[in-house]
């Protein structure tokens, strides 16, 4: 009976569960204050760049001169004028849900550190409570404006994970860690140039598959090329499981 399976849950002794979802909870983030910064001189730009949004509407087209006398003109300026209003909502809700990310990122950037309370899905997965600003789990812009509160050096082997997660950032993420690693080894100067110089530069960063994220991580590549092993990342690393829910 399902309320009888309701009861079972509710009295039912999960200590290795609770532990595993206050570990999550008690993850110090905090603001990545670069990628912060460079995103509002984008916004403040205009928008656009890297999946931003445009701060302005696209304008309806022009009337034609013979609107008043010419039914077929009219039907086909409607037509446009309609298109036009429809991505114009559209870029509203994204500007929307785009400014509640950089204001509360805003305010976020004040603390040193930051904690995000979890929930439990039926299948055991851990998801994030607050939603809207910066999140562990939500889109490119969200993820991009967190890191670690707490960093630790990179050591012998964190060089290399944190290669391949720059490869899979710019959608390099269906050939092998090698082949990924290799392919940052080959457009590094073109990354350094996005850390150094975001915005007057080439824009590497912009034609990621994930613009802002991996623009998070070319600022921490130029940290381990100027640093080597000693250099201290605060970068969450992304790994994919096989197959989620049955693992967790």
């Amino acid at each position: 009976h399902k309320l009888d399976h309701i009861d079972m849950v509710d009295q039912a002794e999960m200590p290795q569960v609770l532990r595993a979802v206050n570990a999550i909870q008690a993850t110090a983030w905090k603001v990545n204050q670069p990628v912060l910064e460079v995103m509002r001189q984008v916004w403040n730009g205009g928008g656009s760049l890297g999946g931003l949004p445009s701060r302005d509407d696209t304008p309806l087209p022009a009337k034609p001169s013979d609107i008043d006398r010419n039914e077929a003109a009219l039907a086909d300026w409607k037509r446009r004028a309609e298109a036009v209003h429809r991505e114009n909502a559209k870029r509203k809700g994204k500007r929307i849900s785009f400014l509640q990310k950089l204001s509360v990122a805003e305010k976020l950037a004040a603390y040193p550190a930051v904690y995000f309370p979890h929930s439990l899905d039926w299948r055991g997965r851990c998801y994030p409570i607050p939603k809207g600003g910066p999140e562990p789990q939500g889109n490119d812009i969200a993820r991009s404006l967190l890191t670690f509160a707490n960093g630790m050096p990179l050591g012998p082997t964190g060089g290399r994970w944190l290669a391949i997660h720059l490869a899979n950032q710019f959608g390099v993420d269906k050939v092998s860690f090698e082949e990924r690693i290799s392919w940052v080894e080959k457009h590094q100067d073109a990354i350094l140039d996005s850390a150094a110089d975001p915005l007057d530069g080439q824009r590497f960063w912009s034609r990621a598959d994930n613009p802002w994220q991996a623009l998070a991580a070319c600022f921490e590549w130029a940290g381990y090329v100027a640093e080597g092993e000693t250099f201290v990342s605060h970068l969450p690393i992304a790994l994919d499981g096989s197959n989620s829910g049955p693992q967790h």
